[in-house]
């Protein structure tokens, strides 16, 4: 087996050598870097916006909030996948590495915990657990809120339409 420092640096290697083909993947569907949008205190202003607030806008300023929360959402979502892709190529990686010592343990002894097991003598396949547990935990924390912020959107979207509604009945 691998040395620790070896093994950390191999993984880390490939792993930037996948995120950078995933950027450049990115890159030539037009998409930009990812960054969020607007700054942070920005995003805190209108995730903490009381209703009221809200409904005091004017009709363009909805649709402008509106717009820039499904930027946000958007921005979350892509965070989201960078998650899940490092994950799915982890986990392939790690399968691929523990599958030549599976046979080394019981046949009755969990596929987990033989994987487990394999992970503590394998600095290579640890590396690529903590990576797949840092991304996992990462994309429970993320989980859902792409489509929170993308409900309040809609909800500005509402108002926004309730107000150009209104303007017109003033009108006739």
């Amino acid at each position: 087996m691998t040395g620790p420092q070896e093994s950390r640096d191999s993984v880390d290697s490939r792993m930037d050598k996948i995120n950078e083909a995933l950027n450049n993947y990115e890159k030539s569907t037009g998409l930009p870097i990812l960054s969020p949008p607007g700054t942070q205190s920005e995003l805190e202003m209108y995730l903490n916006q009381e209703r009221s607030t809200t409904e005091s806008l004017s009709a363009s300023e909805c649709g402008s909030l509106s717009f820039r929360l499904q930027q946000y959402a958007f921005h979350i979502q892509r965070c989201i996948n960078l998650e899940k892709s490092r994950s799915l190529w982890a986990n392939a990686l790690l399968k691929e590495t523990t599958s030549k010592y599976l046979n080394n343990y019981d046949s009755y002894t969990k596929y987990e915990v033989k994987v487990s097991l394999i992970c503590q003598e394998n600095a290579f396949a640890s590396k690529l657990q903590k990576i797949i547990n840092y991304a996992e935990q990462r994309i429970a924390r993320l989980d859902s809120l792409a489509y929170s912020l993308q409900a309040m959107a809609k909800t500005v979207g509402d108002i926004q339409r309730a107000k150009i509604s209104e303007i017109y009945a003033e009108k006739e």
